[in-house]
């Protein structure tokens, strides 16, 4: 994704169920955190359900979020 010759990278949130992805979107939609449910990047798949948040704005506060709601994240991928 280019714009104004930036390079934007796009975060991923790589959790272990499609169950895991749609409550923790709940989660951080209440803390007004955008995100979305997408298909994990092909080559992370195998390190997750197939399905992991995309997250528009800090990451690192995302997580931490979601750890202090028990959700298990497996990782963050940058693409």
């Amino acid at each position: 994704m280019m714009y104004y010759g930036v390079i934007l990278l796009k975060k991923y949130i790589l959790l272990n169920s499609v169950s895991s992805a749609l409550k923790s979107k709940e989660i951080l939609d209440k803390h007004n955190i955008k995100c979305s449910v997408e298909r994990t990047p092909k080559n992370n798949i195998a390190r997750s359900c197939g399905y992991s948040l995309l997250v528009l704005g800090d990451v690192d506060k995302a997580k931490d979020i979601l750890l202090k709601n028990k959700i298990s994240v497996l990782g963050i991928v940058n693409r």
